[in-house]
């Protein structure tokens, strides 16, 4: 069942909560305290307050949305260790401060050229430097970039791109875990970003409106139907980039409608697979020819 997008007014409820010093430090002796619970006097006295009824304002603004109270004292909601977590992986405050690139990273799907990856501004930007063509642009936190080699900035970058692809395709939003509807772009009247336009999925989160776009077949990519066809095929994935991937990224694609049905047609060598999904992206019939 469709949930209500999150007003924006409960926004600033949330960012009030957590614009005072005294609740970002009781945050924080939480988040050290490895979701052991802590004592009303024991979080006072490591967050150095004095006054009891002062401190019981702040953990009352907290709770219970960030803090759970129970008998033996406080710990931090699932929702509060979110908060805090994206703070120390630096998703708020190191954006800005890390830029890495260019780095090779492997042959352009267009023209064979020579794909160059750079970090900046907290996007991962991906364009080949001989077609002049946009291979992606996508967000990445900090903390997925900074914990590796430069040199290694593709391949993290993939296998951070696919684990984010498998998670919408599974329904979860990447930014809030709300459910995600998925639609193949053509079935709607909504603008496609993937180029041919057939092959571009919308995915659209219920809950906080996020919206992302994806190539149908890194859609597909999750279905253990393909899987086990590229690896009967000698296709292990994990030794590719996943723009690579031309014969994935650039399948054959027929379009036909009452009911909505898109058929996509992958080839690997002599062996061909046809997937046909409807228009929730589910697959409803697949064939090996």
């Amino acid at each position: 069942m469709p949930t209500d997008r999150v007003p924006a007014a409960d926004l600033k409820d949330l960012f009030g909560q957590v614009s005072h010093e005294i609740r970002i430090r009781i945050l924080t002796e939480l988040w050290g305290a490895d979701e052991q619970t802590l004592s009303f006097s024991t979080l006072r006295e490591r967050v150095d307050v004095r006054d009891p009824g002062n401190f019981n304002y702040h953990l009352g603004s907290l709770t219970p949305e960030l803090l759970r109270r129970d008998k033996d004292g406080y710990t931090l909601t699932y929702a509060g260790r979110q908060v805090v977590g994206a703070a120390v992986a630096g998703s708020y405050t190191d954006a800005t401060e890390l830029d890495v690139g260019p780095v090779d990273a492997g042959a352009c799907p267009s023209c064979g050229g020579s794909v160059e990856t750079v970090y900046e501004d907290g996007d991962v930007v991906m364009d080949c430097g001989d077609c002049g063509d946009l291979i992606a642009s996508l967000p990445a936190p900090p903390i997925v970039i900074a914990a590796h080699d430069s040199d290694a900035l593709p391949k993290v970058v993939s296998d951070h791109f696919q684990t984010q692809s498998a998670r919408l395709t599974r329904g979860f939003c990447k930014l809030c875990d709300g459910p995600v509807s998925a639609t193949p772009t053509v079935a709607t009247d909504g603008e496609a970003v993937t180029n041919p336009p057939e092959l571009d999925v919308t995915f659209t989160c219920e809950t906080c409106g996020d919206i992302t776009h994806l190539n149908v077949g890194v859609v597909a990519l999750h279905f253990p139907e393909l899987r086990a066809f590229l690896h009967e095929n000698g296709v292990n994935i994990r030794d590719h980039y996943l723009w690579e991937l031309d014969f994935l990224l650039k399948p054959n694609v027929s379009v036909s409608g009452d009911p909505f049905r898109m058929e996509l047609v992958v080839t690997v060598g002599d062996e061909v697979l046809a997937l046909t999904v409807d228009e929730s992206l589910a697959l409803v019939e697949y064939e090996r020819r």
